[in-house]
């Protein structure tokens, strides 16, 4: 084999490699107004699409923090560019791993709950509500945490 095939050959991995690289994206999620005096735990669930929204077992990608402040940076990493993705964030207090509800008179969450696109409505949120498009390398967003 010459040289200049051997180079070739490697020029173009690296340009893949590259490429590889460049079409996984950050979600910088900046999480505001958390209840410190609350205990607990802050679990962020990522979900990719309708199908999965809001079922715990269909999650993306999760993660859980401890040590609560009143904010809390979160990057969440290797998502595909120009995807659709929805974050809902749960503020854990008795650390179950889910978020519980109050039944009467009627149902609503016993814990603060925050969504992307911070749209709340009466009912379980939509993913139609709160999905973002991942469109550039990093992609900012604020929740806004309610209780």
């Amino acid at each position: 084999m010459s040289r200049s095939f051997i180079v070739i050959i490697i020029c173009l991995l690296l340009t893949q490699i590259t490429a590889a690289n460049e079409s996984m994206c950050n979600l910088i999620i900046d999480l505001q107004d958390i209840d410190v005096e609350q205990p607990g735990q802050i679990i962020i669930n990522v979900y990719q699409n309708e199908a999965t929204w809001n079922k715990p077992d269909k999650v993306y990608h999760s993660i859980s923090i401890s040590g609560l402040t009143k904010e809390i940076e979160v990057v969440i990493d290797s998502l595909k560019i120009n995807e659709y993705y929805a974050v809902q964030v749960i503020h854990d207090k008795n650390k179950n791993g889910k978020l519980d509800f109050r039944k009467f008179p009627f149902p609503r969450p016993k814990e603060g709950v925050g969504l992307s696109n911070n749209k709340f409505r009466m009912g379980p949120p939509r993913f139609e509500d709160a999905k973002i498009l991942i469109d550039e390398q990093n992609v900012e967003i604020t929740i806004n945490m309610k209780y």
